[in-house]
């Protein structure tokens, strides 16, 4: 709410919110490890916090995280490659798998010249951005049609990985929700 307090939107700039669609069991943990891994190998301050070395960590990750078991309709399931939904654990695992997805979505994005987002906004599995839609032009002739750009980012985020899918929910009379906060696009631009 502060982060949006503070912009002031230009015109042809829309507000949007992106949700991961069950992002708990949906992340791969084997990925997810992998990119763990190389994000450990990269801080030159783990040795002064721990005598653990990165596949130290990730093998201790690997074991907590190596299957989910839970009780549904009084029968138990074991599923693997699924993250327990109350592990604490799990949380952080899947922030960082959400990081990830949206550095690889605006790669993928400015790979097919895409409109890259603003004001990437993540908390746990719903993202909060902006980005430039200028008005669609009638009457004009053209073979390629106008694209929309959050449906293109949407798409770019969804071609990350198959297992996590996210939807979407786009302004509406210069209003939308995210989380429990109701923001609404005043007329000099500001968000209340």
């Amino acid at each position: 709410v502060e982060k949006m307090k503070k912009l002031k939107l230009r015109p042809y700039i829309k507000m949007a919110s992106l949700d991961a669609t069950a992002l708990f069991p949906s992340v791969p943990i084997g990925d997810a490890l992998k990119h763990i891994r190389e994000l450990l190998q990269k801080d030159n301050t783990l040795q002064k916090r721990t005598n653990l070395s990165p596949d130290d960590i990730v093998e201790l990750c690997q074991l907590c995280l190596s299957s989910s078991d839970f009780v549904y309709d009084n029968r138990h399931h074991t599923t693997n490659d699924s993250g327990p939904i109350g592990l604490s654990l799990m949380v952080t695992v899947s922030q960082i798998w959400m990081t990830f997805t949206i550095d690889q979505a605006i790669t993928i994005a400015k790979n097919r010249g895409h409109t890259i987002p603003r004001n990437i906004e993540v908390y746990v599995d719903d993202c909060w951005l902006t980005i430039y839609n200028p008005p669609r032009r009638e009457g004009l002739r053209s073979n390629t049609p106008q694209r929309d750009p959050l449906a293109d980012f949407n798409d770019c985020l969804n071609a990350v990985h198959p297992r996590v899918q996210f939807t979407r929910e786009e302004e509406r009379n210069n209003s939308i929700a995210f989380l429990y906060v109701w923001g609404t696009r005043n007329q000099d631009g500001t968000i209340s």
